[in-house]
Order: C-alpha cells, then sequence, then structure tokens
C-alpha cells in the first residue's frame, strides 16, 4: 500500500520563537538550523507514530479494491477464510498515515474498466469512518466494491490527515521541542551515549500514545 505527502504541511507544530525558547537562545544567527530541526523532529515523529501531525494531503494507491482473495483480509475477526457468512472482509480500507483531518476532503477515485477515471461517491458508495485507529473507507450499506482495471495503482484515494498547529497534542509538540534541542546541542561525534539514549527514550514515552498500531 504505497503512499505519499501529496502537500506538505503549510506550517509545523512548533515555531521557531518555541524552540528558541526551549534552548534559552536570543540570537537570531541559527535560525535556519532551527527551522530544518523543527521539520527534522516533526518528520521524525510523525514516522515513529505513523500519523499525520499538522494538516497534509496524503495519497495512497491500491492495485484493487479490498475482495475476500486479498491477504490483507483474509483472516478477519469473524473467523471465516473466506467470510462468507458476513462479507466484512471487503468492507472497508484502511487509510494509513491517519489521524483524519477535521475536514478530511477524502476522495476514492479507480480506473474502470474502459480505462476511464471514476469518482465514487461519498455516502452512497461508501462512509468514513474517522473514529477509528487507522481510519477507514467502509462500503455504504447494499453496495459492493466496483471492478477496477487490472493494471498497477487503479484505485487513488486521498485524504487530508493532522491537525491546525494550535490543535496538536502536547505530547507531539513537547516530543518535537525536546529533538529540536537535542539536535541543537549535540551536533558533534563527541557527545555521549548515555545523553542520547535518555532523550530518546523520553521522545518514545511522550509519543506512544499517540502511535498507531496496525496489523
Amino acid at each position: 500500500m504505497p503512499f505519499r505527502v501529496k502537500t506538505a504541511p503549510s506550517e509545523e507544530p512548533v515555531t521557531l520563537q518555541e524552540a528558541k525558547d526551549q534552548l534559552n537562545l536570543e540570537t537570531d544567527e541559527d535560525d535556519d538550523l532551527l527551522t530544518t530541526a523543527i521539520s527534522a523532529a516533526r518528520g521524525y515523529a510523525e514516522a515513529f507514530c505513523a500519523r499525520g501531525i499538522v494538516t497534509q494531503t496524503v495519497e495512497f494507491k491500491l492495485d484493487r479494491f479490498p475482495s475476500r482473495g486479498s491477504g490483507a483480509y483474509a483472516f478477519h475477526s469473524c473467523g471465516f477464510l473466506a467470510c462468507e457468512p458476513c462479507r466484512a472482509c471487503q468492507l472497508f480500507i484502511d487509510l494509513p498515515f491517519g489521524a483524519l483531518a477535521e475536514t478530511p476532503n477524502l476522495s476514492v477515485k479507480y480506473i474502470n474498466e474502459a480505462g476511464s477515471e471514476t469518482t465514487l461517491a461519498v455516502t452512497t458508495d461508501y462512509t468514513i469512518d474517522a473514529l477509528s485507529l487507522p481510519p477507514r473507507v467502509h462500503l455504504a450499506y447494499g453496495k459492493s466494491w466496483p471492478t477496477a482495471r487490472a493494471q498497477w495503482d487503479a484505485v487513488t484515494v486521498q485524504y487530508d490527515v493532522g491537525a491546525e498547529p494550535e490543535d496538536v497534542p502536547a505530547g507531539f509538540k513537547q516530543a518535537i521541542l525536546l529533538l529540536v534541542a537535542s539536535m541543537y546541542e549535540q551536533r558533534t561525534p563527541e557527545v555521549t551515549g548515555s545523553i542520547v539514549a535518555k532523550v530518546g527514550l523520553t521522545v518514545e514515552a511522550l509519543l506512544a500514545p499517540l502511535k498507531v498500531y496496525t496489523l
């Protein structure tokens, strides 16, 4: 399930001034370095938690819609390998890098057998489960997934994830500030491993409750 960030965040979850306050810096000479460190720290936190922190647009592709025959849906909790009785195995698509933004602007498009791109209709064809982590796209009641053309990346799902900077959880922000401080203060190879290890453990402790776990 390859995915990419199609539109990067326009703002970071912590400001340059917040990073300078963390470090008790009053000069501007290292502003560029700190700006880069903030972006790198946010990227690490997002990768660790498997979710977008601040609002950004994500796109991922599938070769086909879910079906009972696809491995990812073969062991649904109903216990049936083929899942004929409940069809639950083919009802949803997991969305990587969630949680969804408050307004996710989600779209599901596919290449039909004639080679044309077709857009499914939210509510009519599918519903959005924004509460689950990872979030999901569910088939609407009584609907079946259409048949996509037999080609690579025939199905495209695009959506917005993350929150506005002022709404980012405190754990994310504090972890990013610690990472920025660590990167700024420990820029030489002479840094002792114990200091780095302690910072890493604190950062992971802050981020762990926000991590998205997938099967």
